[in-house]
């Protein structure tokens, strides 16, 4: 991993604990990071803490994560797992608030757009399930064309 303040300087991570990194998203304003392991693992680390120990990590399931996104308000991060469920996470303690899903088929992405409102997870066939954010809170499902 590169360091945001010196992008000639690799930041290594290492501990007894670690697993394989899947998936990582970045906080543009307080430069934490979280990271997506191959055994559901979540985790929060602080950039400005120049620490190796997380400042939160999460047993969310028992599959793969595989897709990571912050949201907007910087409170909220959704949590893609192999089997098609997201988990929304408090971003400050890392609690599971609710989950969505499952997707069908093979989830390969998951995306909030900048302004929030729309969650999306895209699948290797091609299909792209969306979820509203509230006050719609409605789910839009995208197949490709045959």
């Amino acid at each position: 991993m590169h360091d945001a303040r010196d992008p000639r300087r690799i930041l290594r991570r290492t501990g007894p604990d670690n697993g394989w990194l899947l998936s990582i998203a970045t906080d543009p304003v307080d430069r934490s990071w979280y990271a997506g392991d191959h055994e559901g693992n979540v985790s929060c680390h602080s950039d400005s803490s120049g620490a190796d120990e997380p400042r939160w990590s999460a047993q969310l399931r028992r599959t793969k994560i595989i897709g990571l996104a912050l949201h907007p308000d910087r409170r909220h991060l959704a949590a893609l797992g192999s089997d098609g469920i997201i988990d929304i996470i408090d971003v400050r303690t890392g609690r599971p608030l609710c989950s969505l899903g499952p997707v069908s088929g093979e989830p390969v992405d998951i995306r909030i757009d900048d302004r929030g409102e729309t969650l999306s997870v895209h699948t290797r066939e091609g299909e792209v399930r969306s979820w509203g954010t509230p006050p719609t809170g409605r789910e839009i499902i995208l197949r490709p064309e045959p």
